[in-house]
């Protein structure tokens, strides 16, 4: 495998990882999980990251259909690094790029400054987007991954500034992170997603009261999507928290994520 050039080789025997280390718990663990660790070691000692971040995606309804993401460290304070892999499932150039800044953000030490520059406009409105209501939570695309991304920037809190770029401008950083992702599909492992990784969603609604008709409809809604693609997630809510929510006693839902076996 590494010599086909599909993965870099990392000496990784000095790496020590935290127990509370979000790449263990959103990547599953494989050689994908280890260059990211890899990658995050050498940022030990960063201050400020600059990350280009890019999606690919060909053959959509085709058998051959393939989704990609790569990144780029480019920051002259730190080590310059390069990223990229495969993505399966929902497949969407919004979640190849969404995956890119997730990736892109777990290999960031806490408490520093990280840019996220990025030619898709998409990336950047769904960044700025607040779900405020079960509704939008779901209508919001790759939802589930924007979660993990708020998640981690809130517990590392890092300073996560977004910078649009004009896509084929000549900024040579940006066409090799576009490169990457296309080459990607060719000769790069998947990156998997752990599907328990987030036990819960915490949404907080503007309003004080949610009809539980709606709720139940937009899971079943929800449901139906994702058994038709397979992706082997249901999204359940249990009876006391929607009674809670029916009620208004509480001004939060919380969804349980499983995965079916």
């Amino acid at each position: 495998m590494f010599l086909h050039n599909m993965l870099p080789f990392y000496e990784d025997t000095n790496i020590i990882i935290p127990r509370n280390n979000y790449i263990e718990r959103f990547i599953d663990k494989g050689p994908i999980q280890k260059e990211l660790h890899a990658i995050q070691h050498s940022f030990k000692d960063a201050t400020h990251l600059r990350f280009f971040t890019d999606g690919s995606v060909i053959d959509i309804r085709k058998e051959s259909m393939s989704m990609s993401l790569a990144f780029i460290q480019t920051h002259h304070l730190s080590e310059t690094r390069e990223f990229k892999a495969t993505l399966d499932y929902f497949p969407s150039s919004t979640r190849a790029e969404t995956a890119a800044v997730l990736a892109a953000l777990l290999t960031a030490p806490p408490r520093i400054s990280v840019e996220i520059l990025t030619d898709s406009k998409a990336t950047m409105d769904y960044y700025l987007y607040e779900c405020s209501t079960v509704r939008s939570f779901f209508k919001k695309e790759n939802n589930v991954i924007w979660s993990m991304i708020r998640e981690l920037i809130q517990a590392n809190s890092l300073t996560v500034t977004f910078h649009k770029i004009k896509a084929h401008s000549g900024n040579i950083s940006n066409e090799r992170v576009d490169f990457l992702a296309k080459d990607a599909h060719h000769s790069a492992l998947p990156l998997v997603i752990s599907t328990t990784a987030l036990q819960q969603i915490a949404i907080t609604p503007s309003g004080g009261n949610c009809q539980l008709l709606n709720i139940f409809a937009i899971l079943l809604l929800k449901f139906q999507e994702t058994q038709a693609l397979r992706n082997g997630l249901i999204y359940i809510v249990m009876t006391n928290i929607v009674l809670l929510g029916l009620i208004g006693k509480r001004r939060s839902i919380t969804l349980m994520v499983k995965k079916l076996n």
